[in-house]
């Protein structure tokens, strides 16, 4: 499509609820319940990228380390 086509194009909004943070660039959203469980999306923010916390061990799987800076001091600091 062109430049012109992609600005014609309204854009749709829509509301959800964070339901679950999976990590700084993916989150759950959940929609109003109607008729049932409520609609639940994955989204992942495009272009930015996070540390990951590491993963323990399994009986199928090696665990991994924290990347680096995934715990910074800077989220350390309290307000005092």
């Amino acid at each position: 499509m062109s430049d012109q086509q992609q600005q014609q194009q309204p854009l749709s909004l829509k509301r959800g609820l964070v339901k679950q943070v999976l990590c700084g660039d993916a989150i759950v959203l959940q929609g109003p319940p109607m008729n049932g469980p409520p609609k639940e999306v994955t989204v992942y923010l495009s272009n930015v990228t996070a540390p990951r916390l590491g993963k323990r061990p399994t009986d199928t799987e090696p665990g991994k380390d924290d990347e680096v800076f995934f715990y910074d001091k800077f989220w350390q600091k309290t307000s005092k």
